[in-house]
């Protein structure tokens, strides 16, 4: 009887708010329940199949979407789950900083580090070549449903490799199901409830961390190139005089390859539709470079004039200027959208707005 009744308040836990869930634990009891459920699961090395079902909500990323790919999913995950998960992302994120397993080219989920330290590296090393009147190429690598794809028994090994126990991690990623709702004319669909065999769980700090590892030896096989990373924005930066710009072209190339190789054996694919070459240099050096093409197996690699790095916008001069009118673009929006409030909210009601949804733009790196 009394196992019914802790299996009951286990079960009750699983739909709450996280508010609430940080009420109850302010009790010593729920605690005690939660803390003795975490420490069973990890002592024996196992997750429940049930809170192993992710809700996939589609979010338009259109006005009027017309195809799946106009959508963008959200994984939904339970509360508890997110919390058990928490506590595993805190011990393992501990041990990696502990023995500094990390690459130092990666920016993401590493303490004082940030997507404005990603774009200030970045932009010192333009800076520094420029100085230099040098000629400065920045590759944005774009990895194929990077998250999505992501082989599970590969990164166990590569878990392996790094001297972590990889038994809770395979529990936690193991028979991973996922289903998907929507509401369409105020009916809520769901769809059937299938299982995934790659990828590691959207909505989870852990999944991020685990994706980190999966990609952290990628630094290793480059040889011509300082890469920037941040989780799965990739960019690679070199950098030439301009008398040597054909050379340069042709160790791009090569990185491209050894990117793509590292790539194959890692179950992933770079999708060079997508991968796009942004060179910078002084304007009277630009203006000799306007007929450049990378070409990689029969394939352009796409030529931009700017590129978003991390919300930054990068432009081929490095003026800002793409930058700039992007943040007033941003910045006027929001400010019309508030506009029609003015009289009615107080001073301080406007402080608040204007701050969230003006300054935080200006701000931003």
């Amino acid at each position: 009887m009394k196992t019914r009744n802790r299996q009951s308040k286990h079960e009750d836990i699983l739909g709450i708010s996280p508010k609430m869930l940080s009420m109850m634990c302010q009790h010593s009891s729920t605690l005690e329940l939660i803390t003795n459920t975490f420490n069973h699961w990890i002592s024996h090395d196992e997750f429940p199949s049930r809170l192993k079902i992710s809700k996939i909500v589609p979010v338009p990323k259109k006005t009027v979407p017309t195809s799946p790919s106009d959508f963008k999913p959200i994984s939904v995950q339970t509360n508890i789950s997110k919390l058990y998960e928490k506590c595993l992302f805190n011990q393992l994120s501990s041990h990696l900083k502990k023995n500094n397993m990390i690459s130092k080219y990666q920016f993401g989920l590493r303490r004082a580090h940030s997507t404005t330290h990603a774009c200030i590296a970045l932009s010192d090393l333009i800076y520094e070549a420029l100085d230099k009147n040098h000629v400065c190429f920045v590759v944005a690598l774009d990895v194929a449903k990077a998250f999505d794809r992501v082989d599970r028994k590969i990164l166990l090994q590569k878990l392996a490799w790094y001297g972590i126990d990889s038994k809770l991690i395979q529990s936690f990623l193991h028979d991973r199901r996922q289903l998907v709702k929507l509401v369409l004319e105020n009916k809520e669909l769901s769809s059937s409830v299938k299982a995934t065999l790659l990828g590691v769980t959207q909505g989870f700090s852990l999944s991020n961390l685990l994706f980190i590892l999966m990609v952290n030896d990628l630094p290793l096989v480059l040889r011509h190139s300082s890469p920037s990373m941040f989780a799965d924005d990739n960019n690679l930066f070199f950098s030439c005089p301009m008398s040597q710009v054909s050379e340069m072209l042709e160790k791009i190339k090569h990185e491209i390859m050894q990117c793509t190789s590292w790539m194959s054996s890692n179950n992933a694919s770079l999708n060079i539709e997508k991968t796009e070459l942004l060179i910078i240099a002084r304007p009277h050096n630009l203006s000799k470079l306007r007929n450049i093409e990378l070409i990689i197996n029969g394939k352009h690699i796409n030529r931009v004039s700017s590129l978003r790095i991390l919300g930054v916008v990068f432009d081929e001069s490095l003026s800002w200027s793409v930058y700039t009118k992007k943040v007033i673009k941003s910045c006027n929006s929001a400010f019309y959208s508030i506009l029609p409030y003015k009289s009615t909210l107080s001073l301080d009601s406007r402080k608040i707005f204007v701050n969230s949804l003006i300054m935080s733009h200006i701000i931003y790196a």
